[in-house]
């Protein structure tokens, strides 16, 4: 038979009040914490904090202990207003109580970052840090203990390279945020492959592809074009010259007088008639 050591009776406000606490010492304790010090990094004067002639902790205490003032304020404003309002009061130890308030001020740097000279990519986090595709790092504070998972997301016609940092290989970027930490993301470029186009015999004709990249006009007779790994390119006949005929498709697996579609595993050839 289950039996609840706490709120028995179901009360609604014996967990809505406690409940509130939390959500109002973690918007003040944590976040504005971590505004406060992500502000410093990203206006670039953390730099300037850090060579004044003051250790890097008091430096930190000096950003924290006003929230963690405004934080005492709070608590006690809300004890009392749930005390007096609600009925719900304190049991046990108001020592303990006090103690556990403090880990909301708790919390660790995780800096997620692109490597220099990387290709594009988005690089996010629990807790909202998100590097966008023009972004190089940036920098939030997490609560102690929490688990936190990075993920990448390549641009298009990019992939991911490897994880640098905290974390290593392409696997998962799994993180306990006990300590500070900073993991960066390697972005490359897919490879591509050469697609040479060939006109032969005595017509005139315009080729294209879709996507762009072969526009091989009246007096063109060759014309290489490069795509990505896996991409699927479309040639076609967009103007036949006065007195010409476009016969067909030869190489790279195209045939007929349809549009040739292929797709860039290698480096392919193809040939175009026109009498």
């Amino acid at each position: 038979m289950l039996q609840r050591r706490y709120n028995p009776e179901g009360k609604s406000r014996l967990n809505i009040v406690p409940g509130l606490l939390a959500v109002i010492l973690t918007m003040t304790m944590v976040m504005m914490t971590a505004l406060a010090v992500t502000r410093e990094r990203e206006r670039g004067t953390m730099e300037n904090l850090l060579a004044m002639p003051v250790r890097p902790l008091e430096v930190m205490i000096g950003k924290i202990t006003p929230y963690i003032a405004i934080g005492a304020v709070q608590v006690t404003v809300i004890l009392l207003v749930s005390w007096l309002l609600f009925g719900v009061g304190v049991k046990g130890s108001f020592m303990l109580f006090c103690l556990g308030t403090a880990l909301f001020i708790t919390a660790h740097e995780l800096t997620v970052s692109k490597v220099e000279g990387s290709g594009p990519g988005k690089v996010q986090s629990y807790g909202g840090i998100t590097c966008l595709y023009g972004c190089t790092s940036t920098t939030s504070l997490i609560k102690e203990g929490t688990a936190v998972t990075v993920k990448q997301t390549p641009a298009k016609h990019f992939h991911f390279a490897a994880w640098s940092g905290d974390c290593a290989g392409t696997g998962a970027c799994e993180l306990t945020m006990g300590e500070d930490h900073e993991v960066s993301a390697s972005f490359e470029e897919d490879p591509k492959f050469a697609l040479d186009l060939i006109k032969s015999g005595s017509g005139q004709g315009i080729v294209k592809s879709h996507p762009s990249g072969v526009l091989c006009g009246y007096a063109c007779h060759t014309l290489t074009a490069s795509f990505y790994e896996g991409e699927e390119v479309l040639l076609e006949v967009s103007a036949i010259g006065k007195g010409s005929a476009f016969k067909g498709w030869s190489g790279g697996g195209c045939s007929g007088t349809g549009t040739c579609a292929v797709t860039m595993s290698e480096a392919k050839s193809i040939e175009a008639e026109f009498r």
